[in-house]
């Protein structure tokens, strides 16, 4: 089955169960999930990208790839270029230690992206979170966006928990189980309803 014919059957599956949902999917459209780089390269922009705007992270993310060969990080050059070099394109020490280690990981050969295929969600996010800089809502981008695993619900996501809070009237200090509760209408689709979420939050976002 292609990525386009399981998301259109997702999205079909999500209206028929979560009437709320139905209507924010109505707003938005057809969904446009799409698979995103893998690997290490994915890890490590999304280290790059903590706690940054998109632009900060854009900026800083051009100046880290023109340290390379071939103008993408990759662990092999990314293991040998000084800490100083680094520090000048804008990276933090601690990032810059996070992927360092990340690298270790990939080189040593104690973290192997092919054999994720073959894992289910949570144990992937157990090996991922093994790293440091590395917590369980990266492994969760990773699983939707990298991967395109459609069972992902990020639940301490503040925009997905925002848009719930707005959507199906619930306190945003309301417990997690509250959230699994809404989240599991949308089983085993969480990461397409999870998309229109953050979809919708943009949408909010652009109406101020």
């Amino acid at each position: 089955m292609s990525q386009t014919t399981s998301l259109e059957i997702g999205v079909d599956k999500l209206c028929d169960a979560d009437q709320k949902l139905a209507h924010v999917i109505h707003q938005i459209g057809p969904c446009l999930l799409v698979r995103r780089e893998q690997g290490f390269p994915s890890l490590a922009y999304s280290i790059v990208s903590q706690q940054l705007s998109k632009s900060s992270a854009n900026s800083i993310r051009s100046r880290v790839d023109s340290l390379f060969t071939n103008l993408r990080v990759n662990p092999v050059e990314l293991i040998k270029i000084e800490d100083d070099r680094l520090r000048q394109t804008g990276l933090s020490l601690p990032k810059i230690n996070y992927l360092k280690c990340l690298a270790d990981y990939v080189l040593s050969g104690r973290l192997d992206f092919d054999s994720f295929e073959d894992m289910d969600n949570e144990t992937i996010i157990v090996k991922l979170t093994e790293i440091k800089g590395i917590g369980r809502w990266t492994a969760e981008m990773y699983l939707m966006f990298s991967m395109n695993r459609l069972g992902v619900f990020p639940v301490d996501d503040r925009a997905i928990r925002s848009a719930i809070s707005s959507i199906y009237n619930v306190p945003k200090t309301s417990s997690d189980d509250i959230y699994m509760q809404i989240a599991g209408k949308w089983t085993p689709y969480r990461t397409i309803a999870t998309w229109y979420l953050y979809r919708y939050m943009d949408s909010l976002r652009s109406n101020k």
